[in-house]
């Protein structure tokens, strides 16, 4: 009687949804697409005899879908990030983990607790912007061939750990990423049993109390679940590091090893490169050809740069089916052009980015200062000047090397110099007191390691447009983007990965076989070519300690050089490329066997904090002990106190001795007997020992301590950075941790 009178009520309260799920997948009968939907239904509602009763039909002949009797928010359950794309198939999983429902896509949530807030209209799990959906499938995504964007970087796609299940945790909306939503969803994930987090979110850093990103992965850390973060995209401006919490493996962006150009052609016979990612063939041979100065409104009733193509400031008649040149711009001109009926735009900038960017018409951006110049020579100089932009092309490029905006070191949350930071996610302000010892300040380096971030192809939502303007008409189901949000899910994947063959090793220990087993990474600098007067972008191998030979022609001209011999090159106006690479670039099947791991217990990371300052109530209520006082716990010794993979410090003043010791414990995870000799490289100026310099391990997992005393004179005024290596090898293993003294100059 009960059941009866359940299902009368189910009935009565719900309506049919069709659920339409596109294309049907490869190899998938129509016996395990039902078994398929059910599970998306059991999902939904919460009970498998009302998920089989609501289903009126399933579609798996044709296409992939099915009917179901549903209340609006189970309807509104079933799409979390957007499902519907190739990168988010099961075959050949198998079933779920038991306390997961689903099949690839084993979990989707949303947190938008503040009933105060602003009003988010149907909030559900569905990714309406496609951050989430590209970032979760370079986790964990399917295996895709053939995948492309629209025909660009066309190739097989697939997540860092194709065979893992996903779970998503929505906590970004239009309007920001609260704490409270935040500090929710790790609660939410690491009561569910995730095994790993990967959180491509970012604001200023702040004080771990005040940081719901370092609350929530402090708490995950304790249950053996490493959470991976994003280093932010503010570089190459110093100290700009984001989520810099010492439990999270903070990643910076890399390049891959190749490059989206697009070919502009000019009515001269003449053609360039620029960098975009153009979707568009064109129509035509070739579209006449203007510049935003000549295209200029003339009435004068607009503020802006015409020059710089800025929005109201041209005229639509003279704009009309060209191609205009823009250039000091304040951004959007692709926008601009296509509102006024252009045909494309060339844009030139100061700086080239490391990425190219998606453009609303057939655009491409080019150096202002070398090839648009000849741009405008030609356009002033030609009666009907004339140009065509061709669909972009992939281009192989040197790699990895750091990208320009992802975020600098160092980081310094110190203790009683006042800050006042805002924020993104919370609207305030938030101030916190730091302070500095009387000599220098310590800290541990971050980003923690490189991990591409660039031009990276992925899955997409097809709720919003690839370029998010709602004058865009493409919706794909992949996407290229940038960014360091890109680069922390493959290096959340990476982890996953040495996680996969190591169960048993902490957050702490896979994230020091990933960062001292990092490859140098390359930074890009400037030659001058003195031939065709222009200045030329070379590359070189960032490991200052190497012998690496570079090969990298430009044109007709060749260039050979090898790292360790000086070589005319501008001074690199990014001085703290050194503080944005930390370890190097991931290398996950080097990290699977480190050799050594420098590992880090709850009770040491309780030490660090006491001796950050951080007072006793605090830590008290992060632990869960409510009588914890510092005094109670081993003082942490040396001078960053954390027994972190990487040495950094911070000297005081520019006049400063430099002096510090840092202690160490490596746990043997190579062989049971081995012998590892420390070798340390150190430029002129910096006195690094290692005591004692040779480690004799006799068994598997035993532990042995060293320290490593730095000594040195105060630095010269034009240096910034001091680099060093230490190196542990047993012939087998080589075991890296990067020491960085930093000379403050802000």
């Amino acid at each position: 009687m009960f059941d009866l009178t359940l299902d009368v009520s189910f009935v009565t309260n719900t309506q049919p949804y069709i659920v339409y799920m596109g294309e049907l997948p490869a190899a998938r009968t129509y016996t395990t697409m039902e078994l398929h939907h059910h599970n998306m239904l059991e999902s939904a509602i919460g009970n498998k005899q009302l998920a089989r009763e609501s289903k009126i039909h399933s579609y798996g002949k044709s296409f992939n879908g099915f009917v179901a009797r549903l209340l609006p928010h189970e309807a509104q359950k079933l799409q979390g990030i957007w499902v519907d794309c190739p990168s988010f198939n099961d075959v050949g999983l198998g079933p779920p983990p038991r306390r997961w429902k689903g099949n690839k896509v084993i979990g989707a949530k949303y947190f938008n607790l503040d009933p105060t807030g602003p009003v988010i209209p149907n909030p559900s799990p569905v990714d309406d912007q496609g951050h989430g959906t590209h970032t979760s499938s370079t986790v964990a995504g399917s295996v895709v061939r053939g995948a492309s964007f629209y025909g660009v970087g066309k190739g097989n796609a697939r997540g860092g750990v194709p065979s893992a299940r996903i779970a998503m945790y929505k906590v970004c909306w239009s309007v920001g990423c609260s704490d409270m939503d935040m500090l929710a969803a790790f609660d939410e994930a690491i009561a569910d049993g995730v095994n790993l987090i990967s959180v491509s979110i970012g604001g200023p850093s702040r004080r771990f109390f005040s940081d719901p990103i370092a609350i929530g992965s402090f708490h995950a850390m304790r249950r053996g679940v490493l959470t991976s973060c994003s280093a932010g995209n503010d570089g190459p401006r110093p100290t700009s590091v984001e989520n810099v919490a010492p439990w999270i493996l903070t990643v910076a962006a890399s390049t891959v090893d190749r490059q989206f150009t697009t070919q502009v052609a000019f009515g001269d016979g003449k053609s360039v490169q620029g960098l975009s990612i153009n979707t568009f063939s064109p129509e035509k041979k070739m579209y006449p050809l203007t510049s935003g100065l000549l295209a200029a409104n003339l009435s004068g009733n607009e503020y802006g740069n015409s020059r710089g193509c800025d929005y109201g400031t041209l005229s639509k008649d003279k704009v009309m089916g060209r191609i205009v040149y823009c250039t000091e711009g304040s951004g959007n001109q692709d926008m601009v052009i296509k509102q006024l009926g252009g045909a494309g735009t060339i844009i030139g900038d100061e700086e080239i980015e490391d990425g190219s960017y998606t453009t609303l018409i057939a655009g491409a951006f080019v150096d202002m200062n070398t090839v648009g110049k000849n741009i405008e020579i030609y356009i002033n100089s030609t009666k009907n000047p004339q140009a065509v932009i061709y669909k972009s092309a992939a281009t192989k490029f040197p790699a990895p090397y750091l990208a320009s905006f992802s975020s600098r070191g160092p980081q310094y949350i110190n203790r009683n110099i006042l800050k006042v930071i805002n924020f993104y996610s919370c609207y305030s302000l938030v101030l916190f007191p730091f302070q500095l010892s009387s000599k220098m300040s310590t800290f541990y380096v971050k980003p923690d390691l490189a991990a591409p971030g660039v031009d990276i192809l992925a899955a997409y939502s097809k709720l919003t447009s690839v370029t998010g303007y709602p004058e865009d008409t493409r919706y794909n189901v992949f996407n290229i983007i940038s960014g360091t949000s890109m680069a922390c899910p493959h290096a959340a994947a990476a982890a996953a990965y040495v996680k996969s063959f190591h169960p048993d090793w902490t957050p702490a220990a896979i994230k020091s076989a990933l960062m001292t087993t990092g490859k140098a990474i390359v930074v890009a600098s400037a030659v001058f070519d003195n031939i065709n007067n222009h200045e030329v972008t070379v590359f070189y191998n960032y490991d200052k300690f190497s012998k690496y030979t570079t090969k990298f022609s430009f044109s007709n001209l060749t260039f050979f050089f090898d790292s360790a011999t000086p070589i005319k090159v501008k001074p690199n106006d990014d001085s703290f490329t050194e503080l944005g690479i930390g370890s190097g670039q991931i290398s996950p099947g080097k990290a699977l066997n480190p050799g050594l791991v420098y590992d880090i217990r709850m009770n040491s990371y309780i030490a660090f904090l006491c001796k950050e300052g951080y007072n006793s109530t605090d830590i008290g209520i992060l632990i869960g002990i409510k009588s914890f006082n510092c005094s109670s716990v081993k003082p942490a010794t040396g001078t960053d106190g954390i027994n972190y993979p990487t040495m950094h410090i911070q000297l005081l003043s520019g006049s400063s001795d430099i002096s510090a010791v840092f202690y160490r414990t490596v746990k043997n995870v190579g062989y049971g007997a081995s012998t590892y000799k420390a070798k340390v490289t150190a430029p002129k100026g910096l006195s690094v020992e290692v005591i004692p310099n040779t480690l004799t391990f006799t068994q598997l997992r035993q532990e042995l301590s060293f320290k490593v005393v730095l000594k040195g004179p105060p630095m010269p005024t034009e240096t910034l950075t001091l680099s060093a290596l230490l190196e542990w090898n047993d012939s087998k293993h080589n075991v890296r941790s990067p020491i960085v003294v930093v000379r403050p100059s802000l």
